[in-house]
Order: structure tokens, then sequence, then C-alpha cells
């Protein structure tokens, strides 16, 4: 059920949202609550700075029944969870690591 909450709402936003702010935005995962009444919709962003992040964030907000009338209406799910969406910042930490063992490689 997540991977088509995550599908659908990554589908919405290439054709159907057209908010600046989440041009650049990528749905990377989905968490939904074992009573599928939530699910926090990780995002990541191509420029990930503080004003960008906030920015989408905001914009997320905003789009959130939008997103969530789309979804009832694209499945068949029983219930349309609450969409909670969140920065997904494991990409950059994962890229700090990277650098830090290459360094630590290098000595």
């Amino acid at each position: 059920m997540a991977e088509l909450i995550q599908s659908v709402i990554a589908r919405l936003l290439i054709k159907e949202v057209s908010d600046p702010r989440l041009r650049s935005a990528t749905i990377t995962a989905v968490d939904l609550a074992p009573d599928g009444k939530n699910a926090i919709v990780f995002f990541s962003l191509l420029d990930p700075s503080d004003e960008n992040i906030k920015a989408a964030v905001t914009a997320f907000q905003k789009a959130t029944g939008f997103f969530r009338v789309r979804l009832s209406q694209s499945t068949e799910l029983r219930h349309t969870p609450k969409l909670i969406f969140k920065y997904d910042a494991s990409l950059i930490v994962a890229e700090r690591v990277s650098h830090l063992l290459s360094r630590v490689d290098d000595k």
C-alpha cells in the first residue's frame, strides 16, 4: 500500500502540480501506519538549501488536501490516509558518510 501511495503522489507531482516550489521534489518513500490512517511521505530536492526545504514543506502542507483527494480518486483504498510530508535528509547524510569514508581511505 505504501508503494501505491508513493507511486500515485509521484505521478501527481509530475503531471498535475504546477507549484514552482515543488518542481524539483521527488518522493523517496512512504511510511504507512499499521492502521492505514496516517502516511508520512518523504521527499527530496535537487537543491536542498534550507530555504528550498522550508518552501517545499509549506507548499506540500498547502497541497495536502489536493493530494489526498486525488489519492482517493485514483485508488481503491478503504481509507485514504492523512498525508504528512517530511523532508528526507537520508541522501545528504549518506553523501556525508561516503565523503568521510573516502577521506579515511585516502589517508
